[in-house]
């Protein structure tokens, strides 16, 4: 044990604890838990303000949708009819704009890419995104109109919401 001059005048068998600097491991733990309790905190809070996590996919957060309106989603006609008319919309819009897609990527490639082909290509695949919303508007319209009143006033209040995730790809599909 080390003894300072300050502890000489102390009374035989005081120790008077000594102030030492503290090391640099020190700091970068303390640092660390700092920031480790900042990220959590964080977490919490978003969880806290936005509720809870969203699934991942499209599909599931319109069967949480459709739950949230008071529909089971696989005992409900319309909602299977929706699903349906949604799936070869978007089957039909990926099989005829994946050629014209390629097709503009491999233009592009090229060393001097014809820039007027490649604008009508991607006007082509822009034309098919266009022929999809409107599909899928009148896949949602047969669907919306199949609901209760009270069905609908609570989808179009889910939908509306911009900060409810339920709402998100009904408002993807028809571009908004």
């Amino acid at each position: 044990m080390r003894f300072s001059m300050a502890q000489a005048d102390l009374p035989v068998g005081t120790i008077r604890p000594s102030l030492r600097r503290p090391r640099p491991i020190e700091i970068v733990l303390a640092l660390s838990l700092a920031f480790n309790i900042f990220i959590v905190g964080g977490f919490a809070m978003t969880a806290w303000r936005f509720g809870p996590h969203m699934p991942a996919s499209p599909e599931k957060r319109m069967e949480h949708l459709v739950r949230a309106i008071g529909m089971n989603p696989t005992k409900a006609p319309a909602y299977q009819q929706l699903r349906t008319n949604l799936r070869v919309a978007f089957d039909d819009m990926r099989t005829k704009a994946q050629p014209l897609a390629d097709s503009f990527w491999v233009e592009l490639a090229k060393p001097q890419p014809d820039m007027n082909s490649a604008d009508k290509l991607m006007a082509g695949v822009m034309a098919n995104r266009e022929e999809f919303q409107r599909q899928a508007g009148s896949a949602v319209l047969g669907f919306v109109s199949q609901l209760t009143p009270e069905q609908r006033a609570a989808f179009i209040r889910i939908v509306n919401d911009r900060r409810n995730g339920l709402g998100q790809p009904m408002r993807m599909l028809l571009g908004n």
